[in-house]
């Protein structure tokens, strides 16, 4: 259970990781 749980919060942690950082490069290319 323990496990299985670490890998969904690390699989979400990524997903929020990825759209934040996607967002900042196009903020960061609108800007050059």
């Amino acid at each position: 259970m323990t496990v299985g749980r670490l890998e969904c919060v690390w699989g979400i942690a990524l997903c929020v990781l990825g759209v934040v950082a996607w967002r900042l490069l196009r903020s960061a290319v609108r800007g050059l």
